[in-house]
């Protein structure tokens, strides 16, 4: 198994002797054996390794993973106390050595909801962790009893995990009775993903919990991560919510669950899918132009869907001490086409994927109905009768704002520095006899190249 992705697993450790062969590393337990939630580890830890295996009811991808054991839960009722400015002490050591561990799960949470006036400590603390190292970190929203989120599920640099129920085909249904629900502080959207709740484990156990949904879906973040050339966590980020399942954030599904077919880092057939990262700085208006895609003008309006994501990362533009003003910068972003003229007589543009006018909102609306402050951008739409337009091409447009410069010792926008950003664009028609990749591929030339690494990886699998 030496060549499959390492999830870095922060649970109660890994005792199961059939799952040793996985483990490409362990570190020094943080919490004593006699303390430490090996049941909930070993659970966890079969179904990041063979999730698919132990559900084969349930649409879910077939992909093996290598874990890294990292002992740090104690059981229910321990009377072990567990210090958050140690554990994160701790695991800012791990994360700097474990360079090959990209992805790491917490299928964990504190006891108490998450307030919605500010962001948690711990879960700053993750998120800095997560900058710093730059990894991705796969976390639970937390269970009943409680009526929030539970820390760590406020961490802004994270994918955060609700349940969701399947369906008798096994197919993504509705919501879990058993997961907590967003969204969270901050105009974040959380949970970003849910998956699969109930689910068999180890010994064929079934059991409940988003702590099981979690476990699934960090395998998916470790292939997409091996799978791309110069991959970043945004990017994984940004690729795993495009390729999910809803059309708009729901606070109790998220933006669904990652599609099984096509893979996160796959082009569904009828479509093309572009990504690439960009340095934005406030005071100014960024485009990316593109020809539009022939099979999308050919009857003489834009006929097709699309979908845009963009994730931006806001440090060092964050702030422990501002409460629901944690995120001091934010992001505009939309797939604009031409039509008409301006009054100046230039060419007029209007959002074909993007957000609402803002000029027509309060402060409090665009909080609250277009998470203004949110990190996370996503505009999916279909427009299958057709748009009249102008012009041969269509163009991507992002702006970054800021406030509070104050408590970062600024005067003034220009000393903002760059942050970056990812952009995940998706156009096409969903005709798989459109070859619309070829189409705009060809047109953008050695403009673009695969952001894909062809990556074999063969398991072979006796018999149990």
């Amino acid at each position: 198994m030496s060549g499959l992705p390492v999830v870095g697993v922060v649970d109660g450790g890994l005792t199961a002797n059939s799952y040793k062969p996985a483990e490409a590393w362990r570190a020094p337990a943080f919490i004593p054996d006699v303390h430490a939630d090996t049941k909930h580890g070993n659970q966890v830890t079969s179904l990041i390794v063979q999730g698919h295996d132990w559900n084969n009811n349930l649409a879910l991808p077939p992909l093996y993973c290598q874990v890294g054991t990292v002992q740090a839960v104690p059981k229910h009722g321990s009377s072990i106390f567990v210090d958050p400015q140690n554990l994160v002490a701790y695991l800012d050591g791990l994360m700097g050595a474990a360079t090959n561990t990209r992805v790491w799960n917490f299928s964990l949470n504190i006891k108490e909801d998450c307030p919605l006036d500010g962001v948690n400590s711990l879960s700053h603390d993750i998120a800095m962790l997560a900058r710093k190292h730059a990894v991705l970190p796969i976390i639970s929203i937390g269970n009943k009893p409680g009526g929030h989120i539970q820390p760590p599920a406020d961490c802004e640099a994270a994918i955060t995990v609700g349940g969701r129920q399947h369906d008798a085909n096994g197919k993504p249904a509705g919501e879990c009775g058993v997961s907590l629900s967003g969204p969270g502080p901050s105009c974040m959207l959380k949970p970003d993903l849910t998956n699969f709740s109930k689910v068999r484990v180890i010994g064929g156990t079934v059991t409940e919990g988003s702590s099981f949904s979690t476990a699934l879906t960090s395998p998916v973040a470790a292939h997409t991560m091996a799978r791309l050339r110069d991959a970043s966590p945004d990017l994984v980020k940004a690729l795993l919510l495009h390729n999910a399942d809803r059309d708009a954030f729901d606070a109790k599904l998220g933006f669904g669950t990652p599609a099984v077919d096509p893979l996160p880092w796959e082009c569904r057939p009828g479509f093309v899918t572009l990504q690439w990262t960009a340095q934005l700085r406030p005071g100014a208006a960024f485009y990316w132009e593109l020809p539009i895609p022939a099979s999308l003008r050919k009857t003489g309006k834009l006929k097709g869907a699309g979908a845009l994501t963009a994730i931006l990362n806001p440090h060092p533009m964050v702030s422990e001490i501002a409460g629901m003003n944690y995120f001091s910068a934010r992001l505009e972003a939309a797939l604009q086409f031409e039509r008409g003229v301006t009054s100046n007589g230039d060419a007029k543009f209007h959002n074909l994927l993007g957000s609402l006018e803002k000029e027509r909102l309060t402060e409090q609306q665009a909080r609250e109905l277009d998470h203004k402050w949110s990190p996370v951008r996503h505009h999916k739409k279909s427009f299958a009768r057709g748009v009249q337009f102008d012009g041969e091409n269509l163009r991507v447009y992002a702006r970054l704002f800021s406030r509070d410069l104050y408590l970062y010792g600024m005067n003034n926008t220009e000393e903002v520095p760059p942050l970056e950003t990812v952009f995940v664009l998706s156009i096409g028609t969903g005709d798989e006899n459109d070859d619309v990749y070829n189409e705009l591929r060809d047109e953008l030339g050695t403009f673009v190249e695969a952001a894909v690494i062809d990556t074999e990886i063969d398991v072979e699998i006796g018999d149990s």
